[in-house]
């Protein structure tokens, strides 16, 4: 599904994520731990692809924004050299345009959304493969794939490109590990004590 633009067209498609329980983090680097126990108490809609230069563009040509360059050319890459700043300024815009509300996910929330509902490390097991996603850990990339790339399957939740292929933002402020770190799928705001 996706919502109708008060200036015309859509924004981007979107997958409800059902509500449900995972395990958050893991043991590899001391950024993913402890891992704890995380309750997504409701469903959530989440855009199906990262979004898109195309996408963006709307956005930047709407408001008078800086557009970030495109390096690949295509309006259906995802945007790059998009500042945190910049991702939630677009996600308010939406949520002008169509009336409903739209945010960054929580880390939590992306996730749990990158999972889809499994209990390994990523949605198709504990390991990268060039099958399962775009990733410089299989070989070197000199970019990622189009939204309109199939080559990838989707997880169960319906969300593509989830794992590997560009880097996404998140609503939660930065913490080096997850103690302390809610456990109802929230945002992590705030300073972390040091």
């Amino acid at each position: 599904c996706s919502d109708t633009l008060a200036s015309g067209g859509t924004g981007p498609a979107l997958a409800v994520v059902p509500p449900g329980e995972f395990e958050m983090g893991g043991q590899q680097t001391n950024d993913e731990k402890p891992p704890h126990a995380v309750t997504i108490g409701r469903a959530f809609a989440m855009s199906v692809y990262e979004i898109s230069f195309g996408e963006f563009g709307a956005y930047c040509k709407a408001t008078g924004e800086r557009c970030p360059d495109n390096p690949w050319g295509r309006d259906d890459f995802p945007a790059a050299l998009v500042s945190w700043d910049e991702a939630v300024a677009y996600a308010k815009w939406l949520s002008s345009e169509t009336g409903q509300s739209y945010r960054l996910p929580s880390e939590a929330e992306w996730e749990y959304a990158a999972r889809a509902g499994t209990r390994t490390r990523y949605p198709f097991g504990d390991d990268v493969t060039p099958v399962a996603a775009r990733s410089s850990a299989n070989a070197p990339v000199d970019s990622p794939l189009a939204n309109s790339d199939r080559s990838i399957n989707r997880n169960d939740f319906r969300l593509f490109h989830m794992i590997g292929n560009l880097r996404e933002w998140v609503a939660d402020h930065w913490y080096s590990g997850y103690i302390g770190a809610p456990t109802d799928g929230s945002a992590r705001l705030g300073a972390e004590d040091n």
